[in-house]
């Protein structure tokens, strides 16, 4: 391997996001043994993991059940805000001065209190779906980190490979593995 192979390899490792396995966390070797060795580099795909896990589908599952219950909630608001909006709309000139007014400051109430829920429907999903997303990555690196032990590989790449053979691709492997653990916990609790 000339020098400028090593170099774009090397350019390639600290541009990618990488996760480094040691077999043997005493002896910590080079980039240049790493690349003299014949340990295989592999890489996966973290977004096809994440399509392909039964744990990933469960917790958008939750969230989305989670997220339409909220969503029920801020529609029943809507129409009690609407309703009001309609009644106060149909006082006609009959009603005094003072009932209109009552009436105009539900109607105020009301659209406040859609708008706060509404705010706060949005800052909730966002701070789940964050969380969701972080248990989610922490869960992927880990079972990567397991494949690659298993497997004995010393360096695995994660997203941001411009080229790679697919013989290297060890996305199913973790897949596999992610989704067997958590079928059968989930089997276990069921």
């Amino acid at each position: 391997m000339n020098n400028n192979s090593k170099l774009t390899l090397g350019a390639a490792l600290l541009i990618t996001g990488i996760v480094c396995i040691k077999a043997d966390l005493s002896k910590q070797p080079s980039l240049d043994q790493l690349l003299k060795s014949d340990t295989q580099i592999v890489y996966f795909d973290g977004l096809e993991v994440f399509n392909k896990s039964h744990e990933v589908a469960d917790a958008k599952k939750e969230l989305e059940g989670r997220f339409q219950e909220e969503g029920k909630n801020l529609q029943k608001l809507r129409t009690e805000a609407e309703k009001a909006a309609t009644d106060l709309n149909n006082m006609g000139s009959i009603a005094t001065e003072k009932a209109r007014r009552t009436k105009q400051e539900e109607v105020e109430v009301k659209r406040n209190e859609v708008t706060v829920k509404e705010r706060s429907v949005q800052q909730y999903a966002q701070q789940e779906m964050q969380r969701a997303e972080y248990e989610m990555a922490q869960k992927l690196k880990d079972y990567a980190t397991k494949v690659a032990k298993e497997e004995g590989y010393r360096l695995v790449l994660a997203g941001g490979v411009a080229y790679a053979d697919n013989k290297l691709n060890i996305s199913d492997k973790i897949v596999t593995t992610w989704n067997n653990e958590f079928d059968a916990k989930k089997t276990k609790t069921a």
